[in-house]
This record gives C-alpha cells, structure tokens and sequence, in this order.
C-alpha cells in the first residue's frame, strides 16, 4: 500500500525540507505507528486529516490517500 502523508509549519521539519514523503506502507498500519516511526511528537499534532475527514492515531491507513498532518496553531 502506498500513502502520501503531508506536514505543515513546525511538522515539516520531521519529514524533510518540503514536508512531503510517499510511504510504502503494511496493510493494518495505523497512522500512529507512523507518526512515531518518524519521531513527531503527538502533542504537537492538533489534527490528522484525509478526504476532508479527521483521522485519529487508532485509524488505519487506506490505500492511495493522502493524510495531513496540522499542528498547534498559536495566537493572540
């Protein structure tokens, strides 16, 4: 299975310079496994998104989707 996992702002910095990697992944792999297996923090993740949908770290990846990865967004 194949997967596009997309990281914004902060996140970017956890996958390389444009935030952007293809992924060969195992069926059954969930998105939690991979957000570890490239060391972001799970605080620092507000949302996980795909098909305009919010994804959780239990949910297992599909075939062919893309996830983004949305940190904290701060303000005042």
């Amino acid at each position: 299975m194949t997967i596009t996992i997309i990281a914004y702002s902060e996140l970017k910095e956890f996958l390389g310079q444009n935030g952007k990697i293809h992924l060969e992944v195992a069926p059954g792999a969930t998105l939690g496994e991979i957000v570890n297996k490239f060391g972001i923090p799970r605080d620092l993740i507000m949302n996980i998104v795909c098909d305009q949908k919010l994804e959780n770290f239990d949910s297992t990846v599909k075939d062919g989707c893309v996830y983004q990865l949305l940190p904290l967004i701060g303000g005042g």
